[in-house]
């Protein structure tokens, strides 16, 4: 049942994906303000910028998280 809560979490994270995020180049954005310290964002004034990439980021793997573990609730 894990594999199938896996593949189930593993599409609405891919449609959330293309709601959230629409293109490949805001999702590396993402990636990267979140590996980068926020006193540099900040010096480079990009605060907000960093700000809302991370929170998508975040929420994108919240849903991911969440599905997986409310399709393994459902079935157990």
């Amino acid at each position: 049942m894990e594999v199938v809560a896996v593949i189930i979490a593993l599409g609405v994270m891919y449609f959330t994906y293309r709601l959230i995020f629409g293109c490949w180049e805001e999702l590396s954005d993402a990636v990267t303000y979140w590996f980068t310290p926020d006193i540099f964002s900040w010096i480079r004034g990009e605060s907000m910028e960093d700000f809302f990439a991370e929170m998508k980021l975040g929420f994108w793997f919240l849903t991911g998280a969440a599905t997986y573990f409310g399709v393994m609730n459902i079935f157990s």
